[in-house]
């Protein structure tokens, strides 16, 4: 997610999901061919994602927030996370790398970057 009111959602051809995908992950919203994919909580939850990643930025998410995705999608992991890691692309690229390999480690996702 990147947004809230509207809802947005990383889809393809951004930096996010290039991240993602470098990292193994299938973005659930791969298919829907935008950069950026607006849509509304029950659009989300027919593609039942098996992780959802709450960034701080560019919209804070919050505690409250988290609590509301864990229980409108009780399947998924829901996850805060650091967004300069998953949206500034230059100079967070350094830390980007070792932040996500401990964040996923840590979800007890263990996915090997593409590139090592």
């Amino acid at each position: 997610m990147t947004w809230s009111s509207p809802y947005i959602a990383a889809g393809t051809g951004n930096y996010i999901n290039s991240l993602l995908t470098g990292f193994g992950f299938n973005n659930c919203l791969s298919g829907s061919f935008r950069r950026y994919v607006r849509m509304e909580l029950n659009e989300l939850k027919r593609l039942e994602p098996d992780i959802i990643f709450l960034p701080s930025e560019p919209y804070n998410y919050t505690i409250a927030d988290k609590i509301k995705f864990e229980k409108f999608f009780p399947g998924a992991k829901v996850v805060l996370v650091d967004g300069e890691m998953f949206c500034w692309y230059g100079s967070r690229m350094e830390k980007a790398g070792g932040y996500l390999k401990d964040l996923f480690k840590g979800l007890g996702v263990v996915r090997e970057s593409r590139e090592s």
